[in-house]
């Protein structure tokens, strides 16, 4: 099974074999094209409602997670963390829907009808990569949309609440050479 994860501003392809005593997860990273393969042995996992016990490495882990769409929030041992999880399926369905926006250039344009919930940035700003630009809100799901790069913000083209249709131009980034 193949998955698409997002984690920290980084992006990952997750690829599950199983077999009879175990599940084999090959992490790649996208960016960087590092593979890590971890193997889970079943009987080290157990399920309980919705908390999860499991050894991992030798050392043993209580995971509770809650889910909210795509994105799935893990706790464990006193801290958490935020996925947002694909299938190979909901990816071909957002490419399809042009979930997010497109970047041509230095022009980011909307890549789906919605209404633009926040805005983040302003003329002039100083971005890196990662940042959140703007949210837009289309088919009952808020979509983030990051800059690709570091940059500057030339030009804002819209509003908060405002509509705007396939295609059209959110905001223009200047690229800054280092």
């Amino acid at each position: 099974m193949l998955f698409f994860a997002k984690m920290n501003n980084k992006e990952y392809h997750i690829e599950v074999r199983e077999t009879l005593p175990e599940w084999e997860v090959i992490l790649t990273d996208i960016k960087t094209e590092k593979k890590e393969i971890h193997r889970l042995s079943k009987k080290d996992y157990q399920q309980f409602g919705e908390v999860i016990s499991l050894i991992f490495n030798h050392r043993s882990y209580l995971i509770d997670i809650v889910t909210q769409e795509d994105d799935y929030t893990v706790f464990t041992k006193g801290s958490h963390q935020t996925v947002q999880l694909l299938t190979e399926e909901r990816l071909l369905y957002n490419k399809l829907a042009g979930i997010g926006s497109e970047t041509r250039g230095n022009l980011i344009k909307s890549g789906m009808p919605g209404k633009i919930a926040e805005i983040h940035v302003k003329k002039e700003d100083i971005i890196k990569e990662g940042d959140l630009l703007l949210v837009i809100e289309a088919m009952k799901m808020e979509n983030e949309i990051r800059s690709d790069r570091d940059g500057k913000i030339k030009k804002v083209y819209i509003k908060a609440g405002q509509n705007v249709e396939t295609g059209a131009a959110l905001l223009s980034i200047e690229t800054l050479k280092n």
